[in-house]
């Protein structure tokens, strides 16, 4: 098979790293991992965010972490970060070389754990976050309507308030609803 070669900058503090796969490792120029030795592969995707008033504000970021038999970890990104809030997407050129590394891990790496789906610590954290945004909303919305009904105060502008806040709750909970089929599974190769 032939050797590909991925290149791309994770952060502001890191310089560009250029990654070949070659038939039996993965080589970077901070050393080498042969393919044998790789404990695990996580193929992942942390949602992008969008505005009503502004549109994309962070777009999708595909996420690749590699983890060795000695504990080494090794990240690659779709993403290259070009800047201070400029990122350049590199889709293509990422797949086809994950494609190649998933494969290649599986059949040199036969007792590799290969997952897709974000970590489970990440998953749960904005699970969390985003289910007390509803929660809260739902609360807020709840015990409103209750407390003005009780007194009496039920208006046609305070109901107006009332439907503004339940209506805050639709990017929440869109936003968990993306989030439900990036929980932890198996990797189906053909799913990337």
């Amino acid at each position: 098979m032939a050797d590909l070669t991925y290149r791309f900058r994770l952060g502001l503090h890191r310089g560009v790293e250029t990654y070949t796969l070659t038939d039996d490792a993965l080589i970077s120029s901070s050393g080498s991992l042969p393919l044998r030795e790789v404990a695990a592969v996580r193929v992942y995707t942390v949602p992008g965010m969008r505005s009503l008033a502004y549109g994309r504000v962070f777009q999708p970021m595909r996420r690749c972490a590699i983890r060795g038999k000695d504990g080494r970890k090794i990240v690659l990104s779709n993403l290259h970060f070009a800047g201070l809030g400029r990122f350049e997407d590199r889709t293509d050129s990422y797949l086809l070389f994950l494609r190649a590394l998933v494969r290649r891990v599986a059949e040199r790496a036969p007792g590799a754990r290969l997952v897709s789906g974000m970590p489970p610590t990440m998953w749960w954290s904005w699970a969390v976050v985003f289910g007390a945004l509803v929660l809260g909303l739902a609360s807020v919305v709840l015990l409103g309507a209750i407390g003005l009904i009780m007194e009496k105060q039920l208006s046609w502008s305070s109901f107006g308030v009332l439907l503004l806040f339940a209506s805050l709750a639709i990017g929440p909970v869109s936003f968990l609803r993306a989030l439900w089929p990036l929980r932890t599974r198996p990797l189906d190769l053909d799913e990337i």
